[in-house]
């Protein structure tokens, strides 16, 4: 064992354990396999190690199984076996439920409120359609909210490998967690309550929060696919305000205000002025929001993709062919958002959409998803720039 401040690092024969407290509420772990020994000579132990800070104390056994434990020395969480690794190289983590423990989070899911007894797969998908228990869906998150000891203490977990991972809250071993990740190496953060809004409050502030959006965006907004062409619009925009005087803030345009479907264009038999159309929806009080794909046409002749191209935009196989796959216009390239240069290119994109009145976006497809089986999407070999990190899309 290595100790340094707020920090112990524990080798152990195929695997080193790194565990972390960056605040007295939040403890960061992490795991490596067959890493390579620390700078300084460890501390041989026989019985364990402990790390304390303001607020919990983290115990590492011998055998490399964590407990987390509060102030008053209540176990707030426990794995109930050492990590360990599937033959295909898929790190495993086994925690103890406590007998009174409900689970919420994970993102969006076709499920109960109480996650327990229940199997989850974080791996953003298209489903198409879907019914209750269908999973994984459009979103998920793999941050866990554990409440147990009759609702008086919360803990949050989460994790931060971004591969395909699985929640088993429950179901092959009732009183036991089992966390599955098609990574080697992972780690995950633990955040302290003991209250929800806490935990809340304090996953928030490590993850960033959004800007406050507008008071009009909590109004009702009509969205469907699809309102085309311009006479649609109006005539829906006549129905609420004349016909059914039903109070409506927005109305979504779907993807067939495009031209071919190429973002960031207007078709021009269907929306030949779209600037007037959307001042004549101001005056009757209605926003409008107009959806945006991340697949972009892969036509010389269209200005986004030429100008990718010519840039250097798009995700790319590690021989540097640019990827291609099907989605609403056909073949599409798709852009890079974890290149900086990328997300500020794309970004300018927007401008001509706002400069005609467009009072917000529908960022759609972000799975992201490609036409073919219901899980379609980029294919794992292909490169990412992850902020200058570099990786593939596993």
């Amino acid at each position: 064992i290595h100790r340094e401040e707020n920090t112990l690092r524990c080798r152990f024969a195929r695997a080193s354990l790194t565990v972390a407290a960056p605040a007295p509420d939040l403890l960061r772990v992490s795991w490596e396999p067959e890493a390579e020994a620390p700078p300084q000579a460890p501390e041989p132990v026989r019985d364990g190690a402990e790390l304390r800070t303001g607020r919990l104390l983290c115990r590492v056994f011998p055998d490399g199984r964590i407990a987390v434990l509060d102030g008053e020395g209540a176990v707030l969480a426990e794995e109930a076996a050492p990590v360990g690794w599937t033959a295909n190289g898929r790190a495993l983590l086994r925690w103890r439920i406590p007998p009174d423990a409900h689970f919420y989070g994970l993102g969006e899911r076709a499920a109960p409120l109480d996650l327990r007894g229940g199997v989850y797969i974080n791996w953003n998908t298209d489903p198409r359609t879907y019914g209750p228990g269908d999973d994984p869906l459009y979103l998920c998150v793999p941050f866990l909210l554990m409440l147990h000891s009759e609702g008086r203490r919360a803990l949050g977990l989460l994790l931060e490998n971004s591969t395909r991972s699985r929640f088993d809250l429950g179901r092959a071993e009732p009183e036991t967690v089992t966390l599955e990740v098609e990574d080697r190496a992972v780690a995950y953060r633990i955040f302290y309550g003991p209250t929800v809004s806490r935990v809340l409050e304090r996953f928030t502030e490590e993850t960033g929060r959004h800007p406050l959006f507008p008071r009009w965006a909590l109004g009702y907004h009509q969205c469907r696919w699809s309102y085309y062409p311009e006479e649609r619009v109006r005539r829906l925009a006549r129905d609420f305000r004349e016909t059914h005087r039903v109070p409506c803030d927005g109305i979504h345009l779907d993807i067939h205000y495009m031209e071919g479907y190429r973002v960031f264009t207007w078709d021009p038999r269907r929306f030949p002025d779209p600037k007037r159309l959307i001042a004549d929806l101001h005056a009757q009080g209605f926003k409008v929001i107009t959806i945006i794909d991340p697949g972009v046409k892969a036509d010389r002749n269209y200005r986004v993709f030429q100008d990718g191209l010519r840039r250097g935009m798009f995700c790319r196989y590690p021989d540097g062919r640019v990827f291609i796959g099907p989605v609403w216009p056909g073949n599409c390239a798709f852009p890079d958002f974890t290149d900086p240069r990328v997300r500020e290119w794309w970004g300018d994109l927007h401008r001509g959409l706002l400069e005609v009145g467009v009072d917000g976006i529908w960022d759609d497809m972000n799975e992201p998803a490609l036409f073919g089986e219901d899980d379609a999407t980029i294919p794992g070999p292909v490169r990412h720039n992850l902020d200058g990190a570099g990786g593939d899309h596993r």
